[in-house]
């Protein structure tokens, strides 16, 4: 690289501006630390903003389905971030709190993933329950019916000796 600090380009760096031929930066080191603080803030936001909504069966999944994407995306966020950092050059106090904010973030992730999990397992348990809900119902229906046939056949069988005896006079 001929002796030259190398600065990425706006493009390669995500929104951090330089060049490329040893000139001075147009981002100052502060303005670049605000940066990277406001992107992982912006993470965590994301990470609040995502709410499991509890509905129709349909509906759940659909949610869950989306809280998975919303997921994914954070994670895909959450690594572009960690290689836009660790290809700028850093002061060991920028490294400190970058290494603190990402500790953060992977603990935030791993919650929401475990949150996730949690109300898989919920969900599948409702549906057990639901499940055996309706066999209670119709163990009950059936057995009202049972009821119902041997109250009938009961009947029929005391009424049967006084119909004989109607029917021979």
């Amino acid at each position: 690289m001929n002796g030259k600090r190398h600065r990425r380009t706006s493009h390669e760096s995500g929104g951090l501006e330089g060049t490329d031929n040893g000139e001075q930066p147009t981002t100052t080191d502060s303005a670049r630390q605000k940066i990277i603080i406001t992107e992982i803030e912006a993470l965590k936001n994301e990470k609040s903003d995502s709410r499991i909504t509890v509905g129709h069966e349909v509906e759940t999944k659909m949610n869950k389905s989306m809280i998975e994407i919303q997921l994914e995306v954070l994670k895909q966020k959450r690594d572009e971030i960690q290689s836009i950092i660790l290809l700028t050059l850093l002061t060991e106090d920028e490294k400190a709190l970058i290494d603190e904010k990402s500790t953060s973030i992977e603990k935030c992730l791993d919650s929401i993933q475990h949150d996730i999990d949690e109300a898989n397992e919920m969900m599948v348990l409702a549906q057990r329950l639901q499940q055996q809900a309706l066999f209670r119902d119709e163990s009950s229906t059936t057995q009202h019916s049972i009821e119902v046939s041997n109250q009938s056949a009961a009947q029929f069988e005391n009424e049967e000796p006084y119909s004989k005896l109607f029917t021979l006079h």
